[in-house]
C-alpha cells in the first residue's frame, strides 16, 4: 500500500525506517486486545520504547548544548547515546519512572518549549547584537569624540593666522 508520492520522499534513513515499521505493525494489529503488561509498560503512548525516548531527549540536549560546549559532540556519540537509553530504561521500569513516556501527558508541550526555547533565545540576542552595531560609538560607551582644539589665552596677535576673516593689507 504505498503510494507513488512515498516513493518520491527519497531514501529513508534507519531510525525513520523502524519508526515505519513499528507503526506499519501497530495498524496491523489495530485494537485486538488489550497491550501486554511487560511490553507496554516501557513504551510511551505513542508506542515508542522509553529507551529510545531517552536517547531522543539526550541527543536533543546535546545538541543545544554543543555550540556552548563544542567537546559534548565527541563525548555523546550516536553509540554512547543509544547505550545511556538501553541503561536506564530498566531503572525506570523498575522504579515505575516515566510510565507514561517522557512528558506523560504535557508530551507536546515541552517539545514545543525544547524547539521554540531556543529558537527565541536565538532570536532575542540576535535582535539586540543588530540593535547595537546600529548606535553611534558614544552611545555604545566610548564617549563623545573630542574634535575641538585647544583655545588660546591670548588674544590673536600679529603673527596669528586667522581663518574666514578678511586679509589686512
Amino acid at each position: 500500500m504505498i503510494d507513488q508520492d512515498d516513493e518520491k520522499a527519497g531514501p529513508v534513513d534507519g531510525e525513520r525506517a523502524a519508526d515505519f515499521a513499528q507503526l506499519q505493525r501497530m495498524a496491523a494489529e489495530g485494537d485486538q486486545g488489550a497491550p501486554g503488561a511487560a511490553g507496554e509498560a516501557q513504551q510511551g503512548e505513542a508506542g515508542v520504547p522509553l529507551a529510545q525516548e531517552i536517547s531522543a531527549v539526550l541527543s536533543l540536549l546535546v545538541k543545544l548544548a554543543t555550540p556552548i560546549f563544542p567537546s559534548l559532540e565527541e563525548i555523546y556519540s550516536e553509540q554512547v547515546i543509544g547505550a545511556v537509553g538501553a541503561a536506564v530504561e530498566p531503572v525506570c521500569i523498575k522504579h515505575g519512572w516515566l510510565a507514561d513516556g517522557i512528558g506523560g501527558k504535557y508530551a507536546e508541550e515541552l517539545a514545543a518549549a525544547c524547539v521554540l526555547g531556543p529558537l527565541a533565545w536565538a532570536t532575542v540576542t540576535g535582535i539586540k547584537r543588530d540593535i547595537a552595531s546600529r548606535k553611534k560609538p558614544e552611545a555604545i560607551g566610548q564617549g563623545p569624540a573630542n574634535l575641538s582644539a585647544p583655545i588660546p589665552d591670548t588674544a590673536p596677535g600679529q603673527k596669528t593666522v586667522q581663518f574666514g576673516g578678511a586679509v589686512a593689507e
